[in-house]
C-alpha cells in the first residue's frame, strides 16, 4: 500500500539516533528527582485532546503508586514525561482511586511535537502489535522498535498505548512500520 505522508496528528516513533529504526536503541528510564518542577509545568496533559502538531512518541510514563490525590500523582507524570523531553502526555488513563491508601494508577505516551515524515512518500510494511506487562510499558515500548527493525523499517507512525485495566490484563502499544521510497531516504539528523 503506498501513502502520501500529508497527514497531521500523527505520533511519530524514532529509532536508531533519532528517526531510523535499529539496533541501536536505548530506552532512558525517566528519573522524575531530575528535573526541576518548571520544566514539568510546561509538559501537557492530554486525555481525550489531541496535539495540536505533528509529533515524536518518546515513551510511555506511568504512575502507580499511592498517592494523596490526583494532582499529585499528574505532577509526577509530567516530571516523568519532562525527564525523557516531551511536550505533552497524550492519551492519558486514570485507573483508579486517590487517598485512603489506594493506589493511583496514571498512564500515558509521551511525546513532543517534531515531523519525521516531512512530506515524504512511503510504504507501509507492517502492522505492528505488542503486548506488555503492566508496570513494564518501557518494555513493550523497546519491543515494538526491535519488531520494526526487523523488518528495517525506517519509522513506526501511528503509535497507540493502550494501559491493562488491571493484574493479568496487558498493556497493548501498535503502530505501523513504515520505508521511505528510496528517492526521500534522507536520514534525519
Amino acid at each position: 500500500m503506498r501513502v502520501h505522508a500529508l497527514a497531521a496528528w500523527l505520533v511519530l516513533l524514532p529509532a536508531c539516533s533519532f528517526t531510523t529504526v535499529g539496533p541501536d536503541v536505548r530506552h532512558v528510564s525517566p528519573d522524575p528527582g531530575a528535573l526541576g518542577a518548571g520544566a514539568a509545568d510546561r509538559v501537557k496533559i492530554l486525555q481525550n485532546e489531541a496535539l495540536s502538531c505533528s509529533s515524536e512518541a518518546l515513551g510511555t510514563v506511568d504512575v502507580h503508586e499511592t498517592m494523596k490525590s490526583e494532582g499529585e500523582a499528574l505532577a509526577l507524570l509530567r516530571r516523568r514525561a519532562a525527564a525523557l523531553g516531551a511536550e505533552a502526555v497524550i492519551g492519558v488513563e486514570f485507573h483508579h482511586g486517590e487517598g485512603g491508601g489506594e493506589t493511583t494508577h496514571l498512564s500515558g505516551m509521551a511525546v513532543r511535537c517534531k515531523d519525521l515524515i516531512q512530506g515524504r512518500e512511503y510504504d507501509v510494511i507492517g502492522d505492528l502489535d505488542i503486548a506488555g506487562d503492566m508496570g513494564h510499558d518501557e518494555e513493550a515500548f523497546e519491543a515494538i522498535r526491535v519488531r520494526a527493525s526487523a523488518l528495517h523499517a525506517d519509522l513506526v507512525i501511528g503509535i497507540h498505548f493502550e494501559h491493562g485495566e488491571g493484574e493479568g490484563q496487558p498493556s497493548r502499544l501498535t503502530g505501523q512500520a513504515i520505508r521511505f521510497h528510496s528517492t526521500d531516504s534522507t536520514v534525519l539528523r
